[in-house]
């Protein structure tokens, strides 16, 4: 119950894919270890190595963080003092050249590799990744969440309009890039990484490439993740686009929320 902590001792068997496989109490387990009445499920961990949890260590469910930009590690902290969408604005100043040069593939691994490495060491074994708009950069991060056992959905960013000059895409060419990057991250037969479809947010996304997203997400059976009423700026912004709709009346006329 809510405000209760629970002293528990289990044995967890973890198999070679590092899956929990089985659980027990810990009395049991050892019960089983010596007799022949050993449940299926724990016999393939007869031979495996036992190590135990010891003094003041236990077991913690890893956290899971449903909306990270893996992206935006390198300045991690800096610019929430500017509005978010004016010309000097977060996005303008901090975010999207930031995104613009992961476009590059050595300096992306690099960042990547750090983040998530960061984000296993602090105990985040689940995450919802905004990468940028590179297909072949998203692509490498969700190859690096696979390597390292980070269970991840990965976004490829789309966006058409209202970026910062070569840090945007054209609505048809960003709709084969989104198309592209679902099938790549596919391609990795990976069980801990999925691609999700991501129009960064309604200011940066036309009509046509929302309504576009909406059915490549269907057509593959995939998540959509974005941002919806971000900031003051953004929901005036938004709305100056669609006549005075709210994003949550946009991203449904778009078949976008499902």
């Amino acid at each position: 119950s809510f405000g209760a902590l629970r002293d528990r001792h289990l044995a967890v068997g973890v198999d070679a894919n590092g899956v929990i496989a089985a659980v027990a109490e810990e009395a049991t387990f050892e019960q089983w270890s010596e007799s022949s009445c050993m449940p299926q499920e724990w016999r393939e961990f007869c031979d495996a190595q036992i190590v135990p949890a010891t003094g003041q260590s236990f077991f913690l469910p890893g956290f899971i963080d449903t909306h990270i930009h893996a992206a935006q590690f390198p300045f991690n902290g800096a610019g929430i003092e500017k509005p978010l969408m004016s010309d000097d604005g977060f996005l303008k100043a901090y975010a999207f050249p930031t995104e613009l040069r992961l476009a590059e593939r050595e300096e992306a691994g690099s960042r990547y590799r750090e983040a998530v490495d960061l984000l296993l060491t602090t105990g985040t074994t689940a995450c919802l990744f905004f990468a940028t708009v590179s297909v072949a950069t998203s692509v490498l991060l969700a190859q690096i969440c696979a390597e390292k056992g980070l269970r991840a959905c990965v976004g490829k960013v789309s966006m058409d309009q209202n970026g910062l000059g070569a840090y945007e895409e054209q609505t048809a060419e960003g709709l084969v890039a989104a198309r592209d990057f679902v099938e790549q991250v596919k391609g990795l037969k990976s069980s801990l990484v999925a691609p999700v479809i991501t129009p960064r947010f309604i200011p940066t996304c036309s009509t046509a490439l929302m309504e576009g997203l909406a059915k490549i997400a269907r057509d593959n059976g995939v998540l959509v993740q974005s941002h919806m009423s971000e900031s003051l700026d953004e929901v005036s912004f938004a709305r100056s686009l669609h006549n005075g709709d709210t994003d949550a009346e946009v991203f449904a006329r778009c078949g976008l929320i499902r």
